[in-house]
């Protein structure tokens, strides 16, 4: 009996060392696995971190712009028309909203205003073509109005 003891006894250590072997290197590629989430999570979290200090700087640029002179200079131009001393003011206004109905005829009537049906009947392209490769003195020639 004793060496049936002797025969089963290793038997059972090395199933016994086998197992624990097995239990140990799953649980140590478990925690592999955990490891490398922590750290993806971790390089998410920086990059959002950095994301954010960079929206703050230029919310804090942002901020500081808007309580500057300049800021205000233009705001009070803009919204009160104001001007400094000596400065000239030019307001540029929408040719539509300027004229109405037999206005728009009278002023392109006038020298410097050419509608487009008076002009000529070569195309735009062709105007250009001229001017590029025949020369202004050829496009001149031919009484056409320049571009």
């Amino acid at each position: 009996m004793k060496r049936i003891f002797l025969r089963i006894i290793p038997g059972i250590l090395v199933g016994v060392g086998v197992g624990v072997s097995l239990f140990l290197g799953y649980r140590a590629h478990q925690e592999a696995k955990r490891n490398e989430r922590i750290h993806a999570e971790i390089r998410s979290l920086v990059e959002e971190a950095s994301r954010i200090d960079q929206e703050n700087r230029n919310l804090r640029d942002r901020i500081e712009y808007l309580q500057s002179d300049t800021f205000r200079e233009q705001e009070a131009k803009r919204m009160l028309e104001y001007q400094k001393t000596g400065e000239k003011v030019v307001f540029i206004r929408e040719r539509s909203s300027l004229f109405s109905g037999d206005e728009k005829k009278d002023t392109f009537s006038q020298p410097g205003f050419l509608p487009s049906s008076e002009t000529t009947s070569i195309s735009n392209y062709r105007k250009w073509w001229n001017f590029l490769f025949k020369g202004k003195a050829r496009f001149e020639e031919k009484g056409q109005n320049t571009l």
